[in-house]
């Protein structure tokens, strides 16, 4: 199944996609570039700031395959991290321990194939860091909500929640669809009593920072644009 993904990135080229980004980064720099996007173009300021990162320089010019093929890797670490965090902390099964590489490969395999246009999802660059890359940080960030509930050691509990509340912020900055996604995981916290395990003050800025990331991309002045 991954084979051909993996080959057809090779085949991908910048020529698919726009040049908007490596153009305007080259004359404003990463800087203005983040302030001119909000302005004129839209709030979704994560998406903005990843995706300059790799055009800078032209580098995605020079290596267009190389996103799909990170990406893909990514999410088939962040979903085997998922499963291991599920198996240890709810599930317990020493079986579904060793057969976690696998699982994790046909979990990744079937929600590919569940996505309305899988060559914009992983081989478009505009739209694969828009839409793919939040999918694995939301991962990783239900993994670290689990670990977060049912961890006891200190250490692990703070690290945490330093990347929960960061996650909650950044996702929010990559496209409106994922407010809502954000908001469904605040509302589980409840729901399963995850917000008993933290203090009020913490669950009171991960709320500041979910209104906060998602107001800054709904009233961007370049929505209006």
């Amino acid at each position: 199944f991954f084979l051909p993904l993996i080959v057809l990135s090779f085949f991908n080229h910048a020529c698919t996609d726009d040049y908007f980004c490596g153009v305007h980064l080259n004359d404003l720099g990463i800087g203005k570039y983040q302030e001119y996007i909000y302005t004129e173009c839209g709030g979704r300021f994560a998406a903005t700031y990843i995706g300059s990162l790799f055009t800078e320089n032209n580098f995605l010019y020079s290596h267009y395959y190389l996103h799909s093929l990170l990406l893909l890797l990514f999410n088939a670490l962040s979903v085997f991290f998922l499963f291991s965090v599920v198996n240890k902390y709810l599930l317990k099964d020493a079986s579904i321990k060793k057969m976690l590489a696998t699982l994790s490969l046909v979990y990744l395999a079937l929600t590919i194939c569940s996505y309305p246009e899988p060559s914009t999802f992983l081989f478009w660059f505009s739209s694969a860091i828009t839409y793919h890359l939040p999918v694995i940080l939301v991962q990783l960030e239900v993994a670290l909500l689990i670990m977060l509930y049912h961890t006891q050691k200190t250490y692990i509990e703070i690290i945490c929640s330093v990347l929960v509340a960061l996650l909650m912020f950044f996702i929010n900055g990559f496209n409106e669809l994922f407010i809502t996604v954000q908001f469904l995981l605040l509302a589980a916290m409840f729901y399963f009593g995850v917000h008993k395990k933290v203090s009020k003050s913490y669950l009171i800025l991960l709320i500041i920072l979910f209104i906060s990331s998602g107001v800054i991309v709904i009233a961007a002045p370049g929505n209006q644009v």
